[in-house]
């Protein structure tokens, strides 16, 4: 099997040919079954928001529920929720017992003017969904994320959680996309304690967070009469209640049907690229460099901002979190230069990889000369120190002071808003934004906020501009050329946005790609195949955590007139594809991110031959309790695949692609299960109850 794994990014070309695909991928969101409600919060007529699924579901306004676009809606407006008794919208629900549900939220960075003293101590984003609810919790603290709750209430029915304080986990000032589903796997017939009859749903929730599945209980929950038309709130627990969320909902949507990943992926996917604005201008990854002039050049990939031409300080090593990178030797010579390509007044960010050597403070007077107190080693520092990221100071007095200092726009010094620093000797992912803006006075202000792996990591609040100097170079690694303010340590992925990144997009960068499989090799004897590929939720580097983003297959290449095969489902992680000639065909399975150029991808080669060898063997057993242990003992090289083919519940399969796998139920019973062994195009089955 050919084995080319990458998670590096792509060069300029390759970035413009991904992105012009995407319109292409969003065909094959076609798959997606139209929405029996949707409200895409675009235009308000007589105080309501139009169903666009055409099922008369509109959405009626409170006072204090209007559109706006200041929030970055994916097309152009959301509908934001002021916070007061009179943020909400009601609709006439319908009753729903299997669903999916799927939204983009931001809240807003305060708790709202309600607060948890005025009683909003648990705001609502739905309110009586055909019994659903999602409720958050409303934390004081600008620094917390909302933990969630989603249960399903009634008139018959008391409070079942699927999660309680849990996911999804929502960040301020971050456009986040939700997709919930329920999934009811049986029904019984029940008598209340009052006489009534009732219909009790065996149901099974899961979450996905950013079209990743991030949340999905083993559990089947049981409830009453979970199916019930009625009036349904968003943005508050009641018209004119007490409960309304800070913020702003868009592109809400709604399905009587259970959405698989793949499609709630594409999805996600639909809409993303509306919420994230920010313009990659200069990206260095360190694998690309020249020596000019006697001097090293670092190459812009991203073409835009520039090359950086360094002092004999800084070298390209081999080091990096994946690839190369480059190590600053923290003496005087240790500095690069480049150009800032952004206007005075305009957002931007920055994030690196850094590894701070643990001898920074060490040998200083050598270092540096002069008195040898570097004070402060400047990772970046733009103009004429208008604005600057100081790393922990290189003097032992200050080694453990924990901290990262930048200096923003103003006259008003550093400030510290880096709370826990990147750790000496080991790789931590920084990204830094500043915004500019104009306060209710006419003052223009800056607010610059960090991120330490991925996480909320402090701030400066808004602060008066003063003077900003018209500068527009910069230095990498020091204070200036041949300065005292020398970092020490590895940097790599360097990379400038036009904009303030997304704390979504901020987080894909620092996750990276997840490992992806296509799949071992296999014979066919037909003129069709199924690809059976799979995204992980980790990544291979001990560094990085893995992103789950757009899975992609492509034809790599295919043998003389078997050029037009055709993949069936692109973005679906199991598909088919066509074979036109016998012969041998290599297909891609890519896991992109798109909006942060990074990539990850796995090939799997198909060889259609003339006729089918002999059926494999195979057998299987399950042991144990649940989770069922299950074994299947097939012929060598033979592809095996698991599915449910009675019960009557869902089943999990830990590996649905495993000769030894496990499997978990939603609900108690009887299940027959079926493992599928392919070679050479002939297949043979075998189940196993359970």
């Amino acid at each position: 099997m050919t084995k080319r794994i990458t998670n590096r990014g792509y060069g300029r070309k390759a970035v413009v040919a991904i992105l012009a695909t995407v319109s292409s991928f969003c065909v094959f969101a076609s798959d997606i079954p139209a929405p029996v409600i949707w409200w895409d919060m675009e235009t308000v007529s007589n105080g309501k928001i139009a169903d666009k699924s055409g099922n008369g579901h509109d959405l009626t306004l409170g006072a204090g529920a209007t559109l706006t676009n200041g929030c970055g809606g994916a097309t152009g407006s959301a509908l934001f929720f002021d916070g007061t008794k009179s943020s909400w919208a009601s609709f006439a629900s319908p009753a729903l017992g299997s669903r999916t549900i799927a939204f983009w939220f931001r809240r807003e960075k305060s708790a709202g003017p309600l607060g948890w003293d005025g009683g909003n101590t648990y705001p609502y984003a739905i309110a009586g969904f055909s019994s659903l609810n999602l409720h958050f919790s409303n934390a004081e603290s600008g620094n917390d994320h909302y933990a969630t709750s989603v249960f399903a209430s009634n008139g018959d029915q008391a409070s079942a959680y699927f999660t309680r304080m849990g996911e999804p986990k929502l960040y301020r000032e971050a456009w986040t996309h939700v997709a919930l589903t329920l999934d009811v796997t049986g029904e019984e017939a029940a008598t209340s304690a009052a006489g009534a009859a009732t219909t009790v749903s065996h149901v099974s929730y899961t979450c996905y967070i950013n079209g990743m599945l991030r949340h999905a209980p083993t559990t089947s929950f049981a409830v009453t009469n979970l199916a019930r038309t009625g009036t349904g709130i968003i943005g508050n627990n009641a018209a004119n209640g007490v409960r309304s969320p800070f913020g702003a909902l868009d592109e809400f949507r709604v399905w009587d049907v259970v959405l698989d990943a793949d499609q709630v992926r594409a999805e996600y996917e639909r809409a993303k690229d509306g919420y994230d604005a920010a313009t990659l201008i200069g990206r260095w990854t360190f694998d690309d460099s020249e020596t000019v002039n006697g001097r090293l050049v670092l190459t812009d990939v991203a073409g835009q901002a520039g090359n950086i031409t360094c002092g004999a300080g800084i070298v390209v090593t081999n080091a990096g979190v994946e690839g190369k990178g480059i190590y600053c030797n923290g003496y005087k010579e240790c500095w690069g230069t480049g150009t800032f390509p952004i206007a005075p007044s305009g957002d931007f960010t920055w994030t690196c990889w850094v590894n701070q050597s643990p001898d920074s403070y060490k040998d200083t007077l050598a270092k540096i000369g002069g008195d040898g107190l570097n004070r402060g080693p400047r990772l970046l520092q733009y103009g004429n120190s208008w604005y600057y990221i100081n790393m922990k100071g290189a003097m032992p007095a200050e080694w453990d002071w924990n901290r990262i200092l930048v200096l923003t726009p103003g006259d008003n010094g550093e400030q510290q808003i880096l709370n826990s620093r990147a750790h000496e000797g080991a790789w931590s992912h920084l990204a830094v934004t500043t915004r500019f803006l104009v306060n209710a006075s006419g003052t223009r202000q800056a607010r610059t906020v960090a991120y330490m792996n991925g996480e909320y990591a402090g701030e400066i609040a808004a602060r008066d501009l003063g003077t900003r100097a018209s500068a527009t170079g910069w230095t990498l690694a020091n204070g200036g050329t041949n300065g005292t303010r020398p970092y020490e340590g590895f940097v790599d992925d360097l990379r400038l946005y036009a904009g303030a990144l997304s704390s979504n997009a901020i987080v894909r960068l620092y996750r990276g790609a997840a490992a992806v499989d296509a799949g071992a090799d296999f014979t066919v004897a037909g003129a069709t195949a199924t690809l059976r590929g799979a995204v992980g939720t980790s990544a291979p580097e001990d560094v990085r955590k893995g992103y789950a983003g757009t899975p992609r297959w492509s034809l790599v290449s295919a043998p003389a007139g078997g050029e037009g095969a055709t993949i069936l489902q692109p973005g679906r992680t199991t598909t088919q594809v066509t074979l036109p000639v016998e012969g041998a065909y290599v297909f891609r399975l890519s896991n992109m991110l798109e909006d942060v150029g990074l990539e990850r991808h796995d090939d799997v080669t198909v060889a259609r031959v003339a006729a089918a060898g002999a059926a494999p063997a195979v057998s299987v057993a399950a042991t144990g309790s649940e989770p069922y242990r299950l074994t299947a003992t097939v012929t060598a090289g033979a592809r095996v695949s698991w599915e449910k083919v009675s019960g009557p519940g869902r089943v999990w399969f830990a590996d649905a692609h495993g000769a030894e796998t496990a499997a978990d139920f939603g609900a108690a019973g009887t299940y027959v299960l079926r493992c599928t062994a392919e070679k050479d195009g002939a297949a043979a089955t075998a189940d196993a109850t359970v």
